[in-house]
């Protein structure tokens, strides 16, 4: 725990690098910043790649969430279809602006957190403490090593940056961004800890979908039934929300990139690219294991390397100044 702590530190101590370079103007996002810093010409090509990280992670984890739904709820639905649903979604969520998108949020983010909440309790109703022991086992280099490749889980936190201009309290931009941060790491760890005193080791290996898996385990009382489709709603609502912020900050990030007058004219081609694009891989293992695996990795490093050059050049360019 210690190591991955370390990490999730680490990671976030650099996000934060690039939010104090950000927030010193009030009407720039995090792209407009890396143009301004880097210059016209490299500024731009740093934004490109930044583009292609967001939409590639849309791409993958639309086919993961998708490749979820249909082997675990409807398995003799057309796995295009289930896809397709989700971008249409996406689509309409991000063509009505970032105020609509941000509304969706603020009302729907309660009533999930408060369903994590219940499964929360109900796991821990059904669950044998004795299976979290020994706490490291074997396996400390390899918590440390998995916590530093797998810390860019964190990276939605760069999609913030990315709409800092239309935020309306900026004094306390900081100070609620790591809050909530510091939230969402204890509830990841408390859930990562749950699946482990739930299934035990080394069964919790051979579990793959195990949000659902623990939803379909744990009941209500003696007379509940089918108790996981009130997880799985709360938990798609969830999947919707994000995957339609991945394609706004992507279609964001375009615009900004090439200057375009306004984002709404690239989101019909990027919805129906990140579309084609999900359904290349050829099997959930390939997308799930190798790929998002892969990328994941790649985007730790690019992410951190991103916060402190330009925190870096940013300095330079100041005390020059």
């Amino acid at each position: 725990m210690d190591g991955t702590n370390f990490f999730r530190n680490l990671f976030l101590s650099v996000f934060f690098l690039a939010s104090i370079v950000v927030t010193k103007r009030v009407t720039k996002n995090s792209i407009e910043m890396t143009k301004q810093v880097f210059g016209k010409k490299i500024g731009s090509f740093i934004s490109l790649l930044l583009f292609f990280l967001v939409f590639l992670i849309l791409c993958l984890d639309l086919r993961e969430y998708s490749d979820t739904i249909a082997i675990i709820y409807l398995p003799d639905t057309p796995l295009f279809v289930i896809a397709l649903l989700f971008i249409i979604t996406c689509y309409y969520n991000s063509i009505r602006g970032l105020k609509s998108l941000g509304s969706a949020f603020y009302i729907c983010t309660p009533y999930i957190k408060l369903s994590i909440f219940l499964l929360a309790i109900l796991i821990i109703k059904e669950s044998a403490w004795s299976n979290a022991l020994p706490i490291f086992g074997g396996g400390g280099k390899e918590i440390v090593k998995q916590s530093l490749n797998k810390a860019s889980i964190f990276g939605d936190l760069f999609l913030l940056l990315l709409i800092y201009p239309s935020i309306m309290d900026k004094k306390n931009f900081t100070k609620v961004t790591l809050y909530g941060t510091i939230f969402l790491m204890v509830e990841m760890s408390f859930f990562i800890l749950s699946y482990i005193i739930l299934f035990g080791y080394p069964f919790l290996e051979r579990v793959t979908f195990a949000f659902h898996e623990v939803s379909k385990y744990v009941k209500i009382g003696s007379f509940s039934s089918h108790i996981e489709t009130y997880f799985f709603f709360f938990w798609l609502l969830a999947v919707a929300l994000r995957l339609s912020f991945y394609l706004y900050g992507s279609a964001v990030i375009y615009k900004t990139t090439f200057n375009m007058k306004s984002y709404k004219p690239i989101l019909a081609p990027l919805s129906l690219l990140a579309l084609i694009l999900s359904m290349v891989p050829e099997n959930p293992v390939y997308n799930s294991f190798i790929l998002r695996e892969l990328f994941y990795n790649t985007a730790t490093y690019g992410l951190m390397l991103y916060s402190v050059v330009l925190w870096l050049t940013d300095k330079v360019k100041g005390r020059a100044n």
